[in-house]
């Protein structure tokens, strides 16, 4: 009966030290696993126009969001706010172009 019962100990702690080597290498690699898409993506939520300035082929519009440089010709959206640029804020109450072509944007 002593052996029988050292032999299911001897199973079970197998067993256990199985399931805890499979779970431990389950997260390892759950953990270490890259993501879909490693860039940064901003969303930020421009629903309100502040102010507009033309220069060109371009439209600069400031938005609740940030900033928004569009091209009338080609349809093409660049978005500048804090995380990608040197605003101080996402909300863009003024711009001016001067004759240099130097942008004046208050925030």
């Amino acid at each position: 009966m002593k052996v029988l019962k050292s032999k299911i100990f001897l199973i079970l702690t197998l067993a256990l030290g199985l399931v805890g080597v499979l779970l431990f290498l389950v997260f390892l690699f759950y953990k270490s696993s890259p993501s879909q898409n490693p860039e940064w993506i901003n969303f930020t939520y421009g629903n309100s126009v502040l102010a507009i300035a033309f220069e060109g082929n371009y439209v600069w519009v400031g938005t609740s969001g940030g900033l928004v440089r569009l091209d009338r010709t080609t349809g093409e959206r660049i978005f500048y706010n804090r995380s990608n640029s040197g605003l101080p804020a996402n909300i863009v109450l003024a711009i001016n172009i001067d004759e240099r072509g130097n942008k004046w944007i208050g925030t």
